[in-house]
């Protein structure tokens, strides 16, 4: 039972981890090749800010799932 838990624990770090470091990277490539939702009316962001964090999370949660 430790052993099924103790992995449960490292998988979801380790994804934890890959999350926060692919995240990073992304906002500076995001930042370099400009893509960003631009705040108006309906938005609720002041400040531009970039699009497409959901890919790195979901390419995370994939590859957590196949492991």
């Amino acid at each position: 039972m430790q052993d099924y838990l103790y992995m449960i624990v490292r998988l979801l770090s380790t994804a934890f981890v890959a999350t926060v470091i692919l995240t990073f990277f992304y906002k500076r490539i995001a930042n370099r090749l400009g893509v960003f939702a631009k705040p108006n009316d309906r938005s609720s962001h002041n400040t531009s800010t970039p699009t497409g964090g959901g890919i790195i999370i979901s390419f995370v949660f994939i590859w957590s799932a196949i492991y």
